[in-house]
C-alpha cells in the first residue's frame, strides 16, 4: 500500500532582482524531486499575466519530455528525425545526411534502419 500523497502544487512565479540589468520573472517548480528554474523574461517585457501564461507552457514542455523517457532507441531516433532533421529545420544538408547515416549504420538495429 502506497501512503505517499499526490502533490498538486504548480510551481511559483517570482521577480528576481539583477545586479546588472532589469529584474526578471522566474518560474520555479519541482519535477521528480529535482528543483527546476526558468527565466521567462524581464519585468518590462512581460506583465504578470503574460509571465503566468508562459510558465504554463514550461510545465507542458516538461510533460512532453517525461513522455519521451518511456521510448526505446528506435522510437527516440524517429522522434529526433521528425523534429530535428526535417528539411525546414534550418540544419544544413551535410550534417543531416551524416546523422541519418550514423543512425542507420551504428545506432539502429539492422531490421529497423531499413524502414
Amino acid at each position: 500500500m502506497n501512503l505517499k500523497r499526490e502533490r498538486y502544487q504548480q510551481g511559483s512565479l517570482t521577480i528576481e532582482r539583477r545586479t546588472n540589468g532589469l529584474d526578471v520573472w522566474v518560474y520555479r517548480w519541482r519535477k521528480a524531486g529535482i528543483r527546476r528554474k526558468k527565466i521567462l523574461g524581464t519585468v518590462k517585457e512581460l506583465t504578470k499575466t503574460q509571465a503566468q501564461k508562459k510558465a504554463i507552457t514550461c510545465t507542458e514542455d516538461s510533460v512532453v519530455v517525461s513522455e519521451l523517457t518511456n521510448l526505446n532507441v528506435s522510437e527516440l531516433v524517429e522522434h529526433y528525425k521528425e523534429r530535428e532533421l526535417r528539411e525546414d529545420s534550418g540544419r544544413a544538408a551535410k550534417p543531416r545526411k551524416a546523422y541519418l547515416y550514423i543512425f542507420a549504420n551504428y545506432i539502429l538495429p539492422r531490421g529497423v534502419a531499413s524502414r
